[in-house]
């Protein structure tokens, strides 16, 4: 069968914005959540109907998607999980359109250009089964891949219906009565007792409800007890405390040389600096440390990938292009092999004093980092969220060219509430996504990486912020 095939001359950017415009119909549509109402509309979901959604037409992902995470756990650790897992995804896409039933292909049409996997979509369905027994989420799975892999004869299976791993805490309730002497307020929502809850990377949502406490007239009473009677009862678990295990002392003093290895290196007097050497830049961390025995350190720059490390040295020096000259250093710890106990590494990210960093390198890093719509919101979504991601992309190692692992594309970005979090509780946030779009905004060949939807949220987010000072 011949390849059909388009071919224009366009002889102006209105042409051009045409015939592209025209070419986006053929693309898979999809929802932009403006106002970021998708989470309580999916917790709400989550609650009512769990593990299901109107996403979940095709039952047969419950087994495509395990089966593809499977095949990549028994390949060991050390893969980028993220990339493989979609490589897979597309060959699955591949053999399902050849398929003698195609219709329902999650991706037939974008194939490559697929904002949103099959893993993504079903990942909810797959933790309320019970199928992913962890129960977390997919970034975090991709995350500690290599630790849950080390762990794996340690973990229950999904197919052992009376072993179930148990979160980090003991009581995580949505429904909560206070009652008074007269009236009784129930909470109905996400009332998380977690430091993600108060140090604001969660947002929480409460609805509250107030009614007597007495039955009076035509009301009844609103306490627990009337509940009880009512039939609430019967939906309900009572609580039972899991008794925890004693710690190895084995592993609780290798977790206490790890504590102390990171606070000596955050107590450090480490520096960067920058020089120009030829074609590239010299990048040096250096500062002295006193690291206990039997912990192994990895540095590298946050711009680079992990498997770039060094192992610690009071100097470390790496060749870099000016796009990705940072003031951000990645630390990975790890006990030893000899210590014969395994504990799961600890990363994290400093922010170092730089000497050195070129004039011009911001516009420079701006021109080679920011070239789309997509990956303007990804940047922006990093300053919004200031170093809570950058620890977990040290960790994922995705640093090639800045595109750390800050959510989906442009589709299903909740970008006003992460805009009107930051104004409401740190407006000085606000500051460098003001010079960057107006940076991206001031030549007309870069004013479509800010796309003019997001333009006017940011607009009018900005005059409040503005007329509130």
């Amino acid at each position: 069968m011949a390849t059909a095939s388009l071919t224009w001359l366009d002889l102006t950017a209105a042409d051009r914005d045409k015939v592209r415009r025209m070419l986006d119909l053929f693309n898979e549509q999809g929802t932009v959540d403006e106002l970021g109402l998708g989470s309580l509309r999916d917790v709400l979901s989550n609650a009512l109907f769990s593990g299901t959604s109107v996403l979940h037409t095709r039952l047969r992902y419950a087994l495509f998607i395990p089966w593809i995470y499977r095949e990549i756990e028994s390949w060991g650790a050390g893969f980028d999980v993220a990339h493989e897992a979609r490589r897979l995804e597309m060959t699955l896409i591949d053999a399902l359109a050849e398929s003698d039933d195609p219709h329902g292909v999650i991706g037939i049409a974008a194939r490559e250009s697929l904002s949103r996997t099959a893993s993504n979509s079903y990942w909810a369905m797959l933790t309320h089964w019970g199928i992913f027994v962890p129960g977390r989420s997919q970034g975090w799975y991709h995350t500690h891949f290599d630790s849950l892999l080390r762990h794996r004869h340690d973990l229950p299976h999904a197919d052992d219906p009376e072993d179930r791993i148990r979160g980090g805490s003991d009581l995580h309730a949505k429904l909560i009565a206070v009652e008074r002497p007269k009236r009784v307020t129930w909470y109905f929502g996400s009332a998380n007792v977690t430091a993600a809850a108060y140090t604001g990377r969660n947002v929480e949502v409460l609805a509250s409800i107030v009614g007597p406490r007495e039955a009076g007239g035509k009301s009844a009473g609103f306490t627990l007890a009337d509940f009880r009677e009512a039939g609430f009862a019967n939906l309900c678990e009572p609580y039972r405390r899991d008794e925890r295990q004693p710690e190895d002392p084995a592993i609780a003093v290798a977790k206490d040389r790890l504590g102390k290895a990171r606070d000596a290196l955050v107590r450090g007097n480490f520096r960067i600096s920058c020089q120009p050497a030829e074609e590239q830049w010299r990048w040096t961390v250096a500062g002295e440390a006193e690291i206990p025995a039997g912990v192994s350190i990895r540095v590298w720059p946050v711009s680079l990938k992990k498997d770039q490390f060094q192992f610690f040295e009071p100097s470390l020096t790496w060749s870099l292009p000016m796009s990705r000259l940072t003031a951000f250093a990645a630390f990975r710890l790890r006990v030893d092999a000899e210590v014969e106990v395994e504990v799961d590494d600890v990363a994290f990210v400093l922010k170092l004093p730089v000497t050195g960093m070129p004039d011009g390198r911001v516009a420079q890093v701006l021109r080679s980092l920011i070239d789309s719509p997509e990956k303007f919101i990804r940047f922006l979504r990093a300053l919004l969220g200031g170093l809570d991601g950058m620890v977990e992309w040290a960790g994922n190692g995705d640093g090639a060219g800045w595109q750390g692992d800050w959510g989906p594309g442009l589709d299903g970005e909740t970008l006003l509430e992460d805009l009107v979090r930051a104004a409401a509780r740190d407006p000085e946030r606000l500051d460098p996504v003001r010079r960057l779009i107006g940076d991206l905004r001031s030549t007309p060949e870069r004013r479509e990486i800010v796309p003019d939807e997001l333009f006017e949220i940011w607009r009018v987010v900005d005059e409040a912020v503005s007329g509130s000072d």
